[in-house]
């Protein structure tokens, strides 16, 4: 019991086919390049990635 209320406080985690999708954007250095590749489109990877970066804040990191 005690687990899952420490459980339900923390932030959620993104998933990992979205890290990948990241990680992706970083390696080709291009959201364009990456959509291509991942056949998807520019605007879901920007919107992925904002949701990380809010997501690592949440976390108690830093985005710059």
């Amino acid at each position: 019991y005690c687990l899952d209320a420490m459980a339900e406080k923390l932030p959620a985690l993104p998933d990992l086919p979205r890290l990948t999708r990241f990680l992706r954007v970083a390696e080709l250095g291009s959201l364009t390049r990456a959509a291509a590749a991942l056949d998807a489109t520019q605007s879901v990877l920007s919107l992925q990635i904002s949701a990380l970066e809010r997501a690592w804040r949440k976390l108690g990191g830093s985005a710059g």
